[in-house]
């Protein structure tokens, strides 16, 4: 649903190709880049999956999440120790 909000929206800016064109200029470089790359991406997601994929999908459970902090977490202070032992 979010991803068809996204997709709707972007149609409604390149339907004002003239506007657009006129804002893109005047975008900074750097910006120009995160919208091609989220555009992009948000077209792979939406070419990739169908609402029947969409909707048999679970999201992770409160435990998946949590167990997955705490890699993180594990993971980002053995990179802290190595880089002092540098």
């Amino acid at each position: 649903m979010a991803l068809r909000a996204q997709q709707m929206r972007l149609w409604n800016l390149v339907g004002d190709s003239a506007t657009v064109g006129r804002c893109w200029q005047q975008t900074p470089v750097w910006l120009r880049c995160e919208y091609r790359q989220m555009a992009s991406a948000m077209l792979r997601a939406v070419h990739s999956h169908s609402p029947d994929s969409i909707r048999d999908k679970r999201p992770p459970s409160v435990r998946q999440l949590s167990e997955k902090a705490a890699d993180e977490e594990e993971k980002r202070i053995k990179e802290s120790l190595k880089g002092r032992d540098n």
